[in-house]
């Protein structure tokens, strides 16, 4: 081999080790460039216009709902933790149900007939009992935001009735349906007397014919997404003495079915 041979015999070898040098560097680039880009925690995300209860909007993609605070990205990706409770309760409901949370589906794909004049639907319960019924009814009045139905055989409970009043007057429309019967029980007249007198407020008295007929209903419906129901009267006894039990139903379906029991409540 002559010296000229072997020159170019090492260059042509060199080139070849440069050339692999490349092409290692650009995989180890791309490599990198799509690391970046994966997020993992991100479920593939699709855009839409999120609304406040203060009437803010933002466009950005559902990440996740931790601790009662929803998760979003923007479009400059940034992530934005707005509390549950701002959101416009739509929203919150689709918010709910991109977690993961059952129970927050349309009507028209959640329910679904069990018997003839009975329906379920899968939905998140809070379940509690005795005195804690109390205050789980005053959480739920307090985190309203738009309308609460409320149908009771009696009240006179002053937290629940502070609760409502306070609801109120942060602009929440309030209708109660009452047993007219029951009227006269306790303070129940003071308290009817006093929350009627709100204008966000309505008071319907319930007028039932027949000896042991009552309108027993003991039921709330909180912006059309959240149910409370159980034995619990809104009464100081029932919070203070009885053995009671309540329930929270987060779920759009059945509070639609408790508005319409609602609508359908009438003298008789």
């Amino acid at each position: 081999m002559t010296v000229s041979q072997s020159k170019i015999s090492r260059r042509g070898k060199t080139g070849v080790r440069f050339c692999n040098a490349v092409l290692i560097l650009l995989l180890c680039n791309l490599f990198a460039v799509a690391n970046e880009t994966d997020d993992t925690t991100t479920p593939p995300l699709s855009y839409r216009i999120w609304n406040s209860e203060a009437g803010e909007s933002i466009e950005a993609a559902f990440i996740n709902l931790q601790q009662n605070q929803v998760i979003l990205k923007g479009r400059d990706n940034q992530r934005i933790a707005i509390p549950m409770h701002r959101l416009e309760w739509r929203d919150q409901i689709i918010a709910r149900r991109l977690s993961g949370q059952r129970g927050t589906e349309p009507l028209s794909t959640s329910r679904r007939n069990v018997l003839q004049g009975r329906r379920e639907s899968d939905a998140r319960v809070i379940a509690t009992f005795g005195p804690d019924c109390e205050s789980l009814l005053t959480d739920a009045i307090n985190e309203a935001r738009r309308e609460i139905l409320i149908a009771i055989y009696t009240i006179t409970s002053l937290p629940i009735t502070e609760a409502l009043q306070e609801a109120a007057q942060r602009g929440v429309r309030i209708h109660i349906k009452y047993d007219e019967g029951q009227i006269e029980v306790g303070r129940m007249s003071k308290i009817i007397t006093t929350l009627g007198a709100h204008r966000n407020i309505t008071t319907t008295p319930i007028q039932m014919r027949g000896r042991f007929a009552s309108m027993h209903h003991k039921f709330a419906i909180l912006d059309q997404a959240v149910v409370f129901t159980g034995s619990f009267n809104f009464t100081v006894t029932a919070a203070t003495q009885s053995y009671e039990n309540a329930v929270v139903i987060y779920s759009d379906t059945i509070a639609h079915l408790y508005t319409q029991e609602f609508e359908a409540i009438q003298s008789r």
